[in-house]
């Protein structure tokens, strides 16, 4: 338990670090579990108590996101970042969020946080994400403050087709981080 509070100290250290996006401000925590659990550690607790106290009086979004290690199969580890997610869920709920400004994301060991290569590694992939983003009143559109946070992606095919995706397509997702494949273009 001692490795996980202070590998969890040292990964809070860089997620806590704030992306400010003129509007917007995106804040990133973490909560670790055990292999092949999903019950929420007292220190996580207390820092899930002290995110909710935080952003209880301002207009945030939340979005959640589970993982599990790639030890185990495929099928149940699905299952377990299911049930860490709903456990922060639950929990957040409970301190008094709302629930429709939460969504919830879970990967398996599909989308690892770190890739697995070693204890610490696979430590860090069973975990829930924690991404609030507060929306701030702002004369910018969406479009003009996630062109700061991201450029458009523009894709030029062999045959000389462009395709522009904007900035902020996926949101709450960069557009780095979504796959896609291009199969046919008329």
């Amino acid at each position: 338990m001692k490795t996980l509070r202070n590998f969890a100290a040292s990964l809070s250290v860089i997620f806590l670090l704030n992306s400010f996006l003129s509007a917007q401000e995106l804040v990133n925590r973490v909560v670790l579990f055990d292999v092949d659990k999903y019950e929420i550690h007292e220190v996580f607790k207390q820092s899930l108590d002290s995110l909710c106290e935080i952003i209880s009086e301002s207009d945030y979004k939340i979005h959640l996101y589970g993982r599990a290690d790639s030890t185990g199969n495929e099928d149940s580890n699905m299952l377990l970042s299911r049930n860490r997610v709903e456990a922060v869920y639950e929990y957040i709920i409970s301190k008094g969020i709302d629930p429709e400004l939460v969504v919830l994301d879970y990967f398996g060991e599909n989308k690892p946080l770190i890739s697995d290569e070693n204890t610490i590694e696979l430590s860090a992939n069973r975990s829930v994400l924690i991404s609030v983003l507060y929306v701030e009143e702002n004369d910018k559109s969406t479009r003009e403050i996630w062109q700061e946070y991201e450029p458009d992606l523009v894709i030029e095919t062999d045959k000389g087709t462009v395709i522009e995706i904007e900035a902020g397509a996926f949101f709450p997702y960069k557009l780095s981080d979504v796959d896609f494949e291009i199969n046919e273009v008329y």
